[in-house]
């Protein structure tokens, strides 16, 4: 269920961020999580964040596999669980990244990995 309110925000950990991004500049949040910690099928994915309800905590994920799964709500400490277990390949947590348009003098993309102690 959608919350009742949302807005346009990259999350709550804004301020790990450079603090700079807007609603305006066109940067958007992007998750590397697992599917298995939301319930879902399959292993790793990449999705966009299109917004964040600060009155429920929760992220709007845009699926990229929108054939499989339509745009969902999910707490934003589910999502920080989801990011959290180790890629098979790198050995890493998952993370997120910002994505920022290149017309705007930013570097187009900044990265953070999820920490794996508590």
């Amino acid at each position: 269920n959608p919350p009742s309110s949302s807005s346009s925000s990259e999350s709550e950990n804004e301020n790990e961020n450079d603090g700079e991004t807007t609603d305006s500049d066109g940067a958007f949040l992007v998750v590397a999580y697992s599917r298995k910690i939301l319930g879902q099928t399959g292993s790793g994915h990449f999705s966009p964040v299109a917004a964040y309800s600060k009155e429920t905590d929760q992220v709007l994920i845009l699926d990229v596999a929108r054939f499989k799964y339509p745009p969902y709500w999910v707490s934003v400490e589910l999502l920080y669980e989801a990011l959290r277990p180790e890629d098979v390949v790198t050995n890493k947590s998952r993370g997120w990244f910002m994505m920022y348009p290149p017309s705007n003098g930013k570097k187009v993309a900044s990265t953070c990995t999820a920490s794996l102690e508590s």
